[in-house]
């Protein structure tokens, strides 16, 4: 959607919401909300000259039984000299809790990296997703530093 600087930005609530119940093939995401984070907060957004409604960087989803955190923890870009190339880098850290259910936090970090080329009026692109492995992962100490 645009927010009050004419922006074109995602709305990572809605999207978040779609994502996670076309993947269950059903709807299981109770609720998702915008929150606070030290370093991105609705009144450091607002100062900066966002909108009321405008995104933060963080969501919390919210499922049966579970609570998932979504930090956007990097965003980076680039538009090539002539404009018509663009590449993007987004990293995320997702916290999942299920309280109660006898198993501690796990922890995924990820970045999706996206190039979009505009010629001859089409635009092609891109898309790669990034996961990376942690010490829950059985392959993590097997992978000795090398990707897998």
């Amino acid at each position: 959607f645009r927010h009050p600087r004419n922006n074109i930005v995602e709305d990572r609530a809605f999207n978040t919401r779609a994502k996670l119940d076309a993947f269950a093939g059903r709807d299981v995401v109770k609720g998702v909300e915008y929150v606070d984070v030290p370093d991105n907060t609705r009144e450091s957004a607002m100062q900066g000259g966002n909108g009321a409604e405008d995104p933060l960087r963080t969501v919390v989803v919210n499922f049966k039984g579970a609570v998932q955190k979504i930090f956007i923890t990097a965003l980076q870009f680039e538009t090539a000299a002539d404009g018509d190339v663009w590449r993007g880098l987004a990293s995320t850290r997702t916290l999942f809790a299920a309280p109660g259910a006898g198993y501690n936090p796990l922890t995924v970090d990820e970045e999706v990296v996206t190039a979009l080329k505009r010629s001859a009026g089409s635009i092609t692109g891109r898309l790669r997703l990034l996961g990376f492995l942690n010490p829950n992962d059985q392959l993590f100490f097997k992978a000795g530093n090398r990707a897998v």
